[in-house]
């Protein structure tokens, strides 16, 4: 009983010793989940404002280009969930991630009204509310640092608002309104490194590109006296984030 004991135990020591040596062996194996805080910066330009005249006017497009962009920027923070399969230095894995996001702006625009004697004035306001990413990810480790590329599929919400006016105010169309939310997709491409810090948590840091690709917004025209007017006017602008994160990952081995 005595030998039968002592052969068990020197059973549950060498399967011990190989949990370690397969953790250190594959460092990155496995499932992790954890948390990401970053910051934002973008070059989000409000472009081609378009405005529809009436057929009495003789008809046609006044194109006019906003002279003030948006660049949005801000802080995020949320989490992530992923997997990661290891064979000696190459590391395969898939992550998603969602965050919460302040990342805005606001801009105001004057600019010439080539109808009439006056300007057109424009003022705008993006807000990010969230955006994620669903990405795949490549990467090389040596001593418990993994250097990886990452890319796949963005998605995001935006909150979109406008208010055009007609300086100084006359008898024709005075001012128009615009709003949008949308919740849009894109890409994300970007890479970073990851350092372990005991067998269980690792710390990152990450730079990632997202593109969300090109919006429209159509505006209501109305006349000095409230009155909705039958003309729109329309804003494009496109999304673009450049960001950088740290994070914080917890590995189930």
């Amino acid at each position: 009983m005595a030998a039968f004991a002592a052969s068990a135990h020197a059973d549950d020591l060498d399967g011990r010793a190989w949990g370690k040596l397969r953790s250190a062996n594959n460092p990155w194996q496995g499932f992790y989940f954890g948390v990401n805080a970053g910051y934002a910066i973008s070059d989000t330009d409000t472009s081609d404002l378009k405005v529809f005249d009436k057929p009495a006017k003789g008809g046609g497009l006044l194109e006019t280009v906003v002279p003030n962009g948006l660049d949005p920027d801000g802080g995020f923070g949320g989490g992530q969930i992923g997997f990661n399969h290891q064979s000696g230095h190459l590391v395969l894995g898939v992550e998603a991630d969602i965050q919460a996001s302040d990342v805005n702006d606001s801009s105001l625009a004057l600019f010439p009204n080539p109808a009439v004697v006056g300007a057109f004035g424009y003022t705008a306001s993006l807000d990010l509310e969230w955006f994620g990413t669903v990405r795949g990810r490549v990467g090389y480790s040596d001593d418990g640092i993994l250097l990886y590329v990452t890319g796949g599929v963005a998605y995001g919400q935006f909150n979109y608002d406008g208010f055009y006016d007609f300086l100084p105010l006359g008898p024709g169309n005075s001012f128009g309104t615009a709003h949008r939310d949308v919740t849009t997709t894109g890409y994300v491409i970007g890479g970073g490194f990851e350092s372990i810090l005991d067998p269980n948590w690792s710390m990152k840091f990450e730079y990632q590109y997202l593109n969300f690709g090109d919006e429209n917004v159509v505006g209501q025209l109305f006349f000095a006296n409230g009155t909705p007017s039958t003309e729109t006017f329309r804003t494009a602008f496109d999304v673009d984030l450049h960001t950088v994160r740290f994070g914080l990952n917890y590995h189930i081995n």
